[in-house]
């Protein structure tokens, strides 16, 4: 694994701190604590016994100084991390995993230039609810894994294996190398809308490309999808928003995988 570029994050809250603590994800150096919240109180045995086994610096300070630290009123509920960067996957490291799995099919997300950190916390948070095996992102043009986009995914994100690409066409091209089929989320393509189930039913490993906010994907991705895909809508809705596309996706992807299972 790669560590991100950052020389250190600050994540805070209650979600995101836990669940940064009971992952590998980052390295953490120091932790912010209020002995005065609630959070301290009902934590207390788990902070203890985390801060002994890992040998970080505590520093213990008021409501007040946590509001200056991490800029913000109360959103902190009490603690924050300050860690190195996200700790980000080479591509062939997640294919590798997902080879060595029981069961045969995989799933993952390519998303194309994802600025908004509240969507790729929806988005990662998505992911992992829905077993997602990894999750692409483009290196520039698009929103990093920092401390906004953990507390946005409620710390979810931590758990999700992302791979940050210099070039999402030649991910592609690896990606169809390793047998997987490549279907692109695009809201105008205009063709008869197949139900997920029927190309899952014979496509074992799948990736799913999702566009920009308003932009959709990119040309150049385009061109390289096996098929375009759009979500059936009973109203007329130019688009949604990327979020609750990879949501929908990954609800239809589970729900085939967990009845086929039975």
């Amino acid at each position: 694994m790669k560590k991100s570029k950052l020389c250190f994050d600050l994540i805070f809250g209650k979600n995101a701190s836990l669940a940064t603590m009971k992952s590998s994800s980052r390295l953490i150096k120091s932790i912010f604590l209020d002995r005065e919240s609630s959070f301290y109180r009902e934590n207390i045995a788990f902070l203890t016994n985390f801060i002994k086994n890992h040998k970080i610096d505590i520093n213990f300070v008021d409501k007040k100084k946590l509001n200056s630290i991490c800029k913000t009123e109360d959103k902190h509920q009490g603690i924050a991390l300050k860690t190195e960067g996200f700790k980000f996957y080479d591509l062939h490291e997640i294919c590798k995993i997902n080879n060595k799995k029981k069961s045969l099919h995989s799933t993952l997300f390519l998303l194309d230039s994802v600025m908004d950190p509240q969507n790729m916390g929806a988005i990662l948070r998505s992911a992992y609810a829905f077993d997602v095996d990894g999750v692409v992102i483009a290196k520039n043009n698009a929103c990093d894994i920092n401390g906004t986009v953990a507390r946005s995914s409620t710390g979810y994100s931590e758990f999700i294996k992302i791979h940050k690409a210099s070039n999402l066409a030649s991910v592609i091209d690896s990606l169809k190398e390793q047998d997987y089929y490549v279907i692109g989320l695009d809201s105008g393509c205009g063709k008869k809308v197949h139900k997920i189930q029927d190309i899952l039913s014979c496509q074992k490993k799948v990736v799913f490309i999702f566009g920009s906010e308003g932009f959709g994907i990119k040309k150049i991705l385009l061109n390289k999808c096996d098929y375009l895909h759009r979500i059936d809508m009973a109203n007329d809705v130019e688009s949604l928003n990327v979020s609750v596309s990879c949501s929908i996706i990954g609800n239809d992807v589970f729900n085939f995988y967990k009845n086929e299972a039975q």
